[in-house]
């Protein structure tokens, strides 16, 4: 069900559709555990950090905010500088010496909190800086200025093409189709698409566009038919997935044989059987074309 994303809500839930999103992508889930997260849970279970709080910031921090405090990028350089001015009696300094020396140290990590501030998206960043000995008022009517300004010269160059994000009224529904086709297993699209459409009440046509979209946004690109069969890079990838197993390997534990899990089959992709068979006479047929001449020499 479509539902209104107010705009203080929105990086919130962008940040929540992005995590969904990436879980279900085993390949992309790897990396970023391989790159971030493991490092990150082990930082917070030696500061023991519960794993409730560790998987919630993990979880908000998947959204680039609409406007982010700049004061938090300067937090380091204050540290230094309280840390070098308790060192040297700060009594001793005047007020305008004491500005002198922490803006010394801000200009010493420059590259450091400029990095955070325009991370990861430069061109889409805009640094407004606010004189906080200014009244609300004045400052906002001096930031909406500057915003709108930007904003629509922004626009302008991306051929008016607005970041409204109208997907994420409906980040269940695409979530809700890709996981029902998912569960389907091994059956024909077909037939699994007018199964998700009964059982979920929506036109056939909206649940397929549903799905395309749904791959789109978890894969970063456009469904092509081809993309679900193996390849010998993928089958690569899956092999690379398989030899630092996040579950403890109960693929080979369960049977005695190894039997691959479903995000090694989701990775390596399906085989690619031709329907296309070789008859008696060295003339291909396909199946169906094959039952029937068997059916007509029978009678």
């Amino acid at each position: 069900m479509k539902k209104k994303v107010y705009p203080k809500d929105q990086t919130k839930e962008l940040s929540r559709a992005n995590w969904e999103l990436l879980r279900r992508n085993p390949e992309a889930m790897a990396a970023y555990e391989e790159a971030y997260s493991a490092d990150f849970r082990a930082w917070c279970k030696k500061n023991r950090i519960l794993e409730e709080e560790t998987v919630a910031f993990i979880k908000d921090s998947f959204a680039v905010r609409a406007a982010t405090n700049g004061k938090v990028a300067l937090l380091d350089s204050w540290l230094k500088f309280l840390g070098k001015l308790s060192e040297q009696y700060p009594f001793s300094y005047s007020y305008e010496e004491i500005e002198s020396k922490y803006r010394e140290q801000i200009l010493k990590d420059a590259k450091d909190i400029l990095n955070l501030l325009i991370f990861p998206c430069p061109s889409q960043s805009l640094l407004v800086v606010v004189n906080l000995d200014r009244s609300k008022e004045a400052i906002m009517a001096e930031v909406d200025e500057i915003v709108t300004k930007e904003l629509n010269e922004y626009l302008i160059e991306r051929n008016n093409k607005k970041g409204r994000m109208k997907w994420l009224s409906i980040i269940d529904e695409l979530l809700e189709v890709w996981d029902l086709y998912d569960q389907a297993g091994q059956q024909p699209w077909q037939k699994t698409f007018r199964q998700i459409s009964k059982k979920v009440g929506r036109p056939l046509s909206t649940v397929k566009d549903q799905w395309y979209q749904a791959y789109e946004k978890i894969h970063n690109k456009p469904y092509a038919p081809e993309s679900k069969y193996t390849t010998e890079e993928k089958r690569r990838d899956a092999d690379q997935l398989c030899a630092r197993c996040p579950h403890g390997a109960v693929c080979y534990k369960k049977s005695g044989e190894w039997i691959p899990c479903p995000e090694y089959v989701k990775m390596a992709g399906k085989e690619k059987y031709s329907k296309l068979v070789e008859y008696i006479d060295d003339i291909l047929y396909d199946e169906k074309m094959k039952n029937r001449k068997k059916q007509k020499y029978s009678e």
